[in-house]
């Protein structure tokens, strides 16, 4: 990354961090929601997908106009919306307006992923995954800070609502910033096609479909974990909302500790290998959450699983990045969509089976479909290492 480059980076990171806060409130703040507004889980699981929804549709179109169009625009045009949205959300109690903000959520954030991972693909030096990794880095400092403030503010008996307004604030400052920046980035591919000309047609459907795959998985749970885990904690272990939601920060905290370090610490292994590694911690994790009665250790339990969700996003984002060469930003914006329809199917899912069977089966959902993924990781593990594409990530 060059002087040019620098503040175009900068603002994508703040970007992420505004798209960490936006994203993981709801989901900390669902006790209190539930009780204010008087919806069933059912009705809960709808606001929290139709977010998922619309990110899924968004992340789709996004990825096909980053391919040949400037995003300023579009970038300019989601700050704006998901600022007027977290201004309104939850000022009244009506079911369908609030439906209706979340889908505006989906959209802005459907266009901020893809557009971040699309400029930070390209900014990144061949072998490296620093860039994107301090990247979803950003978004959990975003998602450790929304639900730290908000448990606060309930601690001190002060409403949800003005947390999402304050958010609204940020990104009101952001939009002023980017006013200010100019996009720059590498236009080439230099010589990807030559070294990997296996990986550049989209046609190499296996590749694409488990990069898609795993992340269909991997956010389905991870989602569901932010945005079900503090309704979990309070129902099973009789904490309060304001407990619960600092739990939520736990989760994030170690996952933005993980993709700070994890870079580094694990340097001299390819990334296909430790995403084998932490796909295993963070379905080890999600099962601790699970089963543990011991009210002392739910700290670790949700450090533990933060921690192992750390890396598997950006690896992934990375590994298409570098292998698909001229192609990326469609299969960029067709993994995404695909974590965005996990983030949909997988928590509605579990909102379903909890209105029917208990808050505990609904959570034990997430460990399977963790589980599933680990086996996914598995097999894209080998898949590459047969086709003798291991990345190395060098300092």
């Amino acid at each position: 990354m060059n002087r040019k480059t620098f503040p175009l980076y900068v603002f994508i990171l703040l970007s992420f961090f505004c798209f960490g806060i936006s994203g993981m409130m709801t989901g900390a703040a669902l006790p209190e929601i539930i009780k204010d507004f008087g919806w069933s889980y059912a009705q809960s699981g709808l606001i929290l997908t139709s977010t998922s929804l619309s990110f899924f549709i968004t992340a789709i179109f996004a990825g096909r106009l980053l391919a040949g169009h400037n995003p300023k625009y579009l970038i300019s045009a989601a700050l704006m919306l998901l600022a007027a949205s977290l201004f309104f959300f939850g000022s009244t109690g009506n079911f369908y307006v609030n439906l209706i903000l979340k889908i505006f959520f989906g959209l802005s954030f459907g266009i901020l992923e893809v557009s971040g991972n699309f400029l930070v693909s390209r900014m990144e030096k061949e072998g490296d995954s620093h860039l994107m990794g301090f990247l979803h880095a950003a978004f959990a400092v975003g998602a450790i800070a929304g639900p730290f403030l908000l448990s606060i503010f309930l601690k001190y008996g002060i409403s949800w609502v003005y947390v999402f307004k304050i958010a609204a604030f940020i990104l009101i400052l952001l939009q002023i910033y980017f006013f200010f920046v100019k996009l720059s980035y590498k236009d080439s591919d230099e010589n990807t096609d030559e070294i990997r000309p296996a990986f550049n047609k989209i046609k190499f459907n296996f590749f694409s479909v488990m990069s898609s795959l795993i992340l269909f998985l991997y956010v389905g749970y991870e989602v569901g974990l932010s945005d079900w885990g503090s309704e979990f904690i309070v129902q099973t272990h009789n904490l309060s909302s304001s407990k619960a939601a600092s739990l939520i920060s736990v989760f994030w905290t170690g996952l933005f500790l993980g993709r700070i370090i994890n870079p580094f610490l694990f340097k001299k292994f390819s990334l296909q290998l430790q995403l084998v590694f932490f796909s295993f911690l963070a379905a080890s994790g999600t099962g601790f959450i699970l089963l543990n009665t011991n009210k002392s250790l739910l700290v670790f339990a949700f450090s533990l699983a933060g921690y192992g969700c750390a890396s598997i996003y950006p690896m992934v984002m990375t590994i298409i990045g570098q292998f698909t060469g001229k192609n990326r930003s469609t299969i960029l914006g067709m993994a995404s969509a695909c974590g965005g329809l996990g983030s949909l199917v997988i928590p509605i899912t579990m909102s379903r089976i909890a209105n029917s069977s208990g808050i505990f089966a609904g959570f034990a959902f997430y460990f399977v479909i963790a589980v599933i993924q680990f086996v996914a990781v598995i097999i894209y593990f080998y898949y590459l290492l047969n086709r003798k594409a291991l990345i190395r990530d060098s300092v």
